[in-house]
Formats: C-alpha cells, sequence, structure tokens
C-alpha cells in the first residue's frame, strides 16, 4: 500500500519556468580547509556565480567548485579545436 504526502502547501496545478540564454561555465576547483571556507564565505558567494563545497568527512578538506560565465567558447569538431569568441 503506497502513501501519498500533499506537502504543506497543497498539491501544485501549474508551474512557471523562467530560463536564461544558454552559456558555457569556467569551473576551478581547489582543497580548503573547513577554517578557510568559513573564513572566506562571503567573499566566495559574492566573487561566482555558482558555488560548491563538497566535505570529505573525517578529514578537514573541504573542495570548492567554483563556476562563472566564459565568453570563450571552445568547440570541437571530430578532429580538430576552434575557439569561437564572442558568444
Amino acid at each position: 500500500m503506497a502513501r501519498v504526502g500533499l506537502g504543506c502547501l497543497g498539491v501544485v496545478a501549474e508551474l512557471t519556468l523562467q530560463c536564461v540564454p544558454s552559456h558555457q561555465l569556467l569551473q576551478h576547483t581547489q582543497v580548503m580547509t573547513r577554517q578557510q571556507v568559513h573564513e572566506q564565505h562571503k567573499q566566495l558567494l559574492q566573487k561566482n556565480r555558482h558555488l560548491r563545497y563538497m566535505w570529505l568527512p573525517y578529514t578537514d578538506a573541504v573542495v570548492v567548485v567554483t563556476g562563472n560565465a566564459y565568453k570563450e567558447v571552445m568547440i570541437c569538431s571530430m578532429f580538430t579545436w576552434a575557439v569561437k569568441v564572442g558568444c
């Protein structure tokens, strides 16, 4: 027998999504300590469009992944690489 939860707001009958134009992200990955993340959290939020923390259990290490829009998009064909500027 299955149970169904309606949630605190009831049943959603209609949903509208707002989309942004397609864009490429330049991603940087670094390892920080929990103390460094605590000290730099506000700065990282202000400086980056996307931010992800991945804490490694039983350690003091946190993997910090940042992503920002990238204007030069790498286009890959079957045998060659070309750079398209100004996307």
